[in-house]
């Protein structure tokens, strides 16, 4: 199993630990959150997901707006979790990652549109990440591909 974090900044001083993980839940499940003071404007929190799927997924939310401020989402690759929190244990004997990349824009697509039905803000750079995830991916053209149709039918532009 692989453990990934996510790095919030510009996290306002009214969101509570219980908005993090409201926020973030859409993208997969939390292991641990930590927040910490920057400032007297700001905090920095943490999420840990129990996959890397969940991390990725995080950070499409960029952009987006908790209680009163836009936040920014890097992943964590520094950070250390405190010895006391437990990793639970994978119980599908790491077969996490068998639903590929068709499993992963499921999910992505999930989250946004159960973000946007729930009231979040979500602003243009977390579609500009959408959208570059999805080059990355050529899940466009391997829709196209699998459907049986190309450029010629309208799917790809």
């Amino acid at each position: 199993m692989t453990v990934s974090t996510v790095k919030i900044s510009n996290v306002s001083r009214s969101a509570s630990v219980q908005d993090i993980k409201e926020f973030f839940s859409f993208s997969g499940d939390i292991v641990y959150i930590e927040m910490q003071s920057v400032d007297e404007s700001s905090l920095v929190a943490y999420v840990t997901f129990k996959d890397s799927q969940g991390a990725e997924t995080a950070l499409l939310l960029t952009g987006a707006k908790i209680c009163d401020l836009v936040i920014d989402i890097t992943p964590a690759v520094d950070y250390q979790l405190p010895a006391t929190v437990l990793i639970p244990t994978a119980s599908n004997n790491g077969d996490e990652g068998a639903g590929g990349i068709g499993s992963a824009v499921r999910k992505a697509e999930n989250v946004v549109t159960t973000m946007l039905a729930k009231g979040f803000v979500l602003g243009k750079d977390a579609l500009n990440k959408a959208k570059s995830f999805d080059e990355k991916h050529q899940l466009n053209l391997q829709l196209s591909q699998s459907l049986g149709s190309g450029p010629e039918d309208g799917l790809e532009k």
